[in-house]
């Protein structure tokens, strides 16, 4: 009896919390992430060996819709002379802006964010005696997985694809090879949520099933 006891509160106890995780108006987070560079192009053929790391604000405007910016930076540890040119290290910056819709699990303890953005980028070559950088625009589209913690940390595993366009423009073959990128980015984070609680309203309802 004692064990029967000690199960219903655990339960009891475990649903508690689970009610607890509200949404609130704003989160931040951070995240180191392994960009993989996907095709016949320069990013993928000049550069090797990527890593970096990306931060974002977001506003949960109701309990599925979001609106938000992020900032990813990029550094690359060698590069192919013969395609890039004679440059000892390289780096990108990209910014976006975002839209996105979420899901949620029964639990209300795990959702997905459906997210597409649009933004610029640029590509930092550097050696000793100059610099030289490649700028363009930058679409993605990606999911998240998102575990509360708490009311105040989530954790989180993202993918995105991000496809670039480059203002590059060059004479017969190499113009596709040199203005077009492709990356698969995934991620591991955390995420910091601060401001008012949703209302009730705006947030998932949680139902529980009877026998």
């Amino acid at each position: 009896m004692k064990k029967i006891t000690l199960i219903l509160g655990l339960l009891f106890l475990f649903n508690a919390k689970a009610q607890e995780n509200v949404l609130r108006r704003f989160s931040l987070s951070f995240a180191p992430n392994l960009p993989i560079s996907l095709g016949d192009n320069f990013l993928n053929k000049g550069y090797t060996n990527a890593f970096g790391f990306d931060s974002e604000i977001q506003l949960n405007v109701r309990r599925n819709f979001l609106i938000g910016a992020n900032f990813q930076q990029h550094y690359f540890s060698s590069i192919d002379s013969e395609i890039i040119g004679d440059f000892s290290s390289a780096y990108s910056n990209s910014s976006h802006l975002f839209v996105g819709y979420r899901n949620f699990l029964k639990n209300n303890k795990m959702y997905f964010e459906s997210r597409l953005g649009f933004g610029n980028a640029t590509i930092y070559n550097k050696s000793e005696l100059s610099e030289y950088k490649i700028t363009g625009n930058d679409f993605f589209i990606g999911t998240k997985f998102n575990y509360f913690l708490n009311d105040v940390l989530t954790a989180f595993f993202g993918l995105e694809y991000n496809h670039t366009k480059y203002d590059v423009i060059l004479d017969g073959p190499y113009q596709k090879f040199y203005s077009v990128s492709n990356q698969l980015i995934p991620a591991l984070g955390i995420k910091f949520s601060f401001g008012k609680a949703l209302n009730k309203n705006q947030m998932p309802k949680l139902t529980v099933k009877t026998k």
